[in-house]
């Protein structure tokens, strides 16, 4: 990254760290700093992973929100947490979108049997209002998030703070 680093000038407000490892992402953090520049550095869901992208400061944003700041994610983080140790922030939607899936699936379920095209068709009708989340998940005809947002969370020396 020397040579990138160089490239950028001293007055930089913002570094955009538009990268999907997390090591490296705080390896070039790293870098930035000790050069002398002290921007603000933002990332994506991807860097989102508190064990191993630690820039104090640092912003970086999820498309769901952490399972840490719901009550109902707390059982899921307990058992997840035993059986595989430390988690990224994928693991709350991933649940919510299997959960989605295989409510569409019994749904349709016909002689035992559910089909790709029945789960489909149903997954517009999917409405969970209380899910590990703690927000609702439903979708649009398209199969899109109804309500999507994204989180926004700053990164302080105690962790992982939602600011949005």
């Amino acid at each position: 990254y020397g040579p990138w680093i160089k490239k950028m000038p001293r007055s930089s407000d913002v570094a955009v760290l538009a990268m999907i490892s997390p090591r490296q992402a705080q390896h070039l953090a790293d870098q930035i700093t000790a050069s002398g520049r002290d921007p603000e550095f933002v990332g994506g869901d991807a860097l989102f992973v508190p064990d191993e992208f630690t820039q104090v400061g640092a912003y970086v944003t999820s498309f769901a929100p952490d399972l840490r700041d719901t009550p109902e994610g707390a059982q899921v983080i307990k058992l997840y947490k035993a059986i595989f140790g430390n988690f990224a922030t994928f693991g709350g939607p991933a649940y919510a979108a299997t959960e989605a899936v295989a409510k569409a699936a019994l749904d349709t379920c016909q002689n035992g049997r559910a089909t790709r095209q029945g789960v489909a068709k149903a997954m517009p009708a999917i409405d969970m209002r209380d899910s590990v989340l703690g927000q609702r998940v439903a979708f649009t005809a398209n199969h899109e998030l109804r309500d999507g947002r994204f989180h926004v969370y700053r990164i302080d020396p105690e962790g992982y703070t939602k600011i949005s």
